[in-house]
């Protein structure tokens, strides 16, 4: 018989500790995606529903939509190679190298920005949070002028429920509603632009690489350039300095680059350098609850992004190496060894480094399911697709035609879709390199590094892996390369009951 702990022990011995979390088949999606810092790989983000991701390519942003197109977000590119991509409350937000911070919406049919300079070096990450139901979004934006600026961003546009128990997730799904429904024209559009004030700045003795706040608001984690981890109490918007933790047997001169809350805003997870994450409880600090190593060593090895799914019953803990190597852990449980290593293959097998590219405004998105009854139908439409249909759709997007579905949107009108493959999809020269897991040796796929005839592609970097993101309603999970993208689906029977795993 199982036993389940229950209580302040997090350490919980179930049945279900060495299921697999994910089902076997993994979808994939060509893409031009980028990577401009060599330590900065939060550069993904799956802002609105599952299969919808962004991620940073070249000065700009590309939104794709798992096996359907790839289309640019903003109609002129930005000004700089952004270096982080972030999403909150229906906006992303982007920083480059020289202090340059964008926002805009996450709607792709959407045409405002906010552009600023923000503090006075490289802008590293940033984090949308809502203070209160009542009060205006905020941004943080990490900076390495060992700064958090804070500021507040204010739009009629932007709700504020009147109700205290509305959840984090409920407000920003409804913001990002209101940001949607309202856009029309390109002058409403821009009605939708707020307006943004710096309100605070919090100083740290370090470079600040990432920052997030705890899901019930009352907890600031950051981290930088050094072991240390910082905490704040987040008062009425004045952040207020807990003591210091620092990482166990990590030098102090090795970096953490993300941080990531759980669900009920008792653990949170730090990835460093130093080849492994960090997870704390709020209730027993200053002592890790686990500490995760990753399975290179060196570079490669590297943790770059953490984070953990969003409110819902999977309870999944999930992180990167710096190349190839995503994995994920047990939440409820924070078993070491309850882990599954996934591996990104590169280059992604039967994708054209040249995946079709539309301009921006060229697919109008159907809303957003409002309540779990539409998302259910969408998922049985999903399911009832049919392999015949699928590899229809694929053929037509090779014949340059776009696909009318509804689940997806429709093309404009007055708009035809703009496809640019090249005249000769060139030869991809590939070697190979092991990665042993648990024992066993793994085969990795790479391209030659004397390959220089892809352009946008960094040679022999094709495993670097751009960050990580699950989806909204915390069932997928995407990682990718600069050359393509990968989904895995939860597999449901994995997180539920304690019965046998063979029933699965």
């Amino acid at each position: 018989m199982s036993i389940l702990t229950l209580g302040i022990s997090l350490k919980q011995d179930a049945s279900t500790s060495r299921r697999p979390f994910f089902e076997r088949l993994r979808t994939t999606h060509p893409a031009r995606s980028s990577i401009s810092h060599p330590q900065l790989r939060d550069l993904l983000i799956c802002p609105n529903q599952a299969h919808h991701v962004q991620t940073v390519s070249g000065n700009g942003v590309d939104a794709h939509v798992f096996g359907q197109y790839t289309m640019r977000l903003m109609e002129v590119p930005t000004t700089f190679a952004p270096n982080c991509l972030v999403h909150g409350f229906g906006m992303v937000a982007m920083g480059g190298e020289n202090t340059d911070l964008l926002i805009r919406s996450t709607d792709i049919a959407s045409r405002w920005e906010l552009k600023l300079q923000s503090g006075n070096s490289i802008v590293n990450s940033a984090c949308f949070h809502q203070p209160d139901p009542s009060s205006n979004v905020q941004l943080l934006v990490c900076n390495n002028d060992q700064t958090i600026t804070q500021y507040e961003l204010s739009t009629a546009s932007l709700p504020h429920p009147s109700s205290s128990s509305t959840s984090e997730e409920q407000q920003q799904q409804q913001t990002a509603s209101t940001i949607r429904s309202s856009i029309s024209t390109d002058s409403q559009d821009q009605d939708q632009k707020p307006t943004i004030n710096q309100i605070g700045t919090i100083h740290l003795p370090v470079p600040v690489n990432h920052c997030s706040i705890s899901p019930d608001k009352k907890t600031l984690v950051a981290v930088g350039d050094s072991n240390e981890v910082f905490l704040f109490d987040n008062r009425s918007s004045r952040f207020q300095k807990r003591p210091t933790l620092s990482l166990n047997n990590v030098s102090s001169s090795i970096g953490s680059f993300s941080t990531s809350w759980s669900s009920n805003s008792f653990q949170f997870a730090v990835a460093s350098e130093a080849e492994r994450i960090f997870v704390f409880d709020t209730r027993k600090i200053p002592y890790p609850l686990l500490t995760k190593h990753s399975i290179q060593k060196g570079r490669s090895g590297a943790t770059r992004v953490v984070k953990f799914t969003p409110k819902g019953p999977n309870e999944l803990l999930a992180f990167t190496e710096h190349r190839s190597l995503v994995h994920v852990l047990d939440a409820r449980t924070f078993d070491s060894d309850h882990e599954q290593v996934l591996t990104v293959p590169t280059p992604l097998p039967g994708l054209s480094p040249f995946p079709p590219r539309l301009p921006p405004g060229s697919i109008r998105p159907n809303p957003i399911p409002r309540n779990s009854r539409e998302i259910i139908e969408l998922e049985e439409t999903e399911t009832n697709t049919s392999n015949e249909e699928i590899r229809n759709n694929n053929r037509m997007i090779n014949n340059n035609r776009l696909i009318n579905r509804q689940l997806w949107g429709t093309l404009t009108d007055e708009e035809e879709p703009c496809i640019d493959p090249p005249n000769i999809i060139p030869t991809i020269i590939t070697n190979q390199r092991s990665i042993r897991i648990h024992g066993n040796n793994n085969s990795i796929r790479l391209v030659n590094s004397q390959d220089n005839t892809i352009p946008n592609i960094r040679s022999g970097m094709w495993d670097d892996l751009i960050g990580l993101d699950w989806s909204p309603c915390g069932d997928y999970l995407v990682s990718g390369t600069e050359a393509g993208l990968v989904e895995w689906k939860i597999r449901k029977c994995s997180r539920t009951g304690f019965g046998d795993t063979r029933l699965c």
